[in-house]
């Protein structure tokens, strides 16, 4: 056996910490950063709405709480427009209001139905509310 062999000890160790690793990343919630692109889809929206959904746009580049806010004002008067539906449900969702969020995902598909984000943001708010209640419960409190 020469130097360049590691131990069984140091094999052994590096084996259990890859496990372990394995282990934990599939049983311990991650939190992830998720990037969304906002689409300009304006059609049916006319005047200062279609230029305020333009400057929420922008806005969503540099400051995504004006751009939020933008959007919770532009939903106040336009609760039929689904890009501002759902993008209006996207940013209840980056605040935590999850149910507020699958609320308006769901009156996006109402409205148009099969549309990207609304379905791709259903199923991603009941993993987090799912992983919210196996914290709590790991945590010892009731979810």
């Amino acid at each position: 056996r020469g130097d360049d062999w590691p131990s069984a000890n140091a094999m052994t160790e590096t084996l259990i910490q890859d496990i372990a690793g394995a282990v934990r990343s599939d049983l311990a919630p991650v939190d992830r950063v998720l990037s969304v692109r906002i689409m300009e889809r304006r059609k049916g929206l006319k005047g200062e709405a279609r230029d305020a959904f333009r400057s929420a746009v922008k806005l969503a580049n540099t400051d995504q709480d004006a751009s939020c806010a933008a959007f919770e004002a532009l939903f106040t008067h336009n609760p039929q427009q689904s890009p501002i539906v759902s993008y209006t449900g996207l940013c209840r969702e980056r605040a935590e209001d999850l149910d507020g969020a699958r609320e308006l995902y769901l009156a996006a598909l109402k409205v148009d139905p099969g549309r990207d984000y609304p379905t791709q943001g259903l199923p991603r708010i009941a993993d987090r509310k799912r992983a919210r209640a196996q914290v709590a419960r790991g945590l010892g409190d009731t979810p």
